[in-house]
């Protein structure tokens, strides 16, 4: 996967692999290979529930991914 804005990708990754505690580097790599599934063992349990609800419900993905603060990261990437 090619990241457009590189700085805003690698302060994702950091902060998202505090919370679950693993490495941004092997965090980018689980994301990148597609295995969505290792990272939710990595969750907390009321975390993991409501990813695997959004997963499993194209609407309300849908519904996340239209939010103002989605919207927000996606042009960031897309710069």
């Amino acid at each position: 996967m090619v990241y457009k804005n590189n700085d805003s990708i690698n302060d994702l990754l950091k902060q998202a692999g505090n919370k679950i505690g693993t490495d941004p580097a092997k965090l980018k790599q689980t994301i990148d290979s597609g295995k969505l599934d290792d990272l939710v063992k990595k969750m907390n349990p009321r975390d993991a529930q409501k990813f695997q609800e959004i997963m499993s419900n194209p609407q309300l993905a849908q519904q996340m991914l239209n939010s103002p603060q989605a919207q927000m990261l996606i042009k960031q990437f897309m710069k």
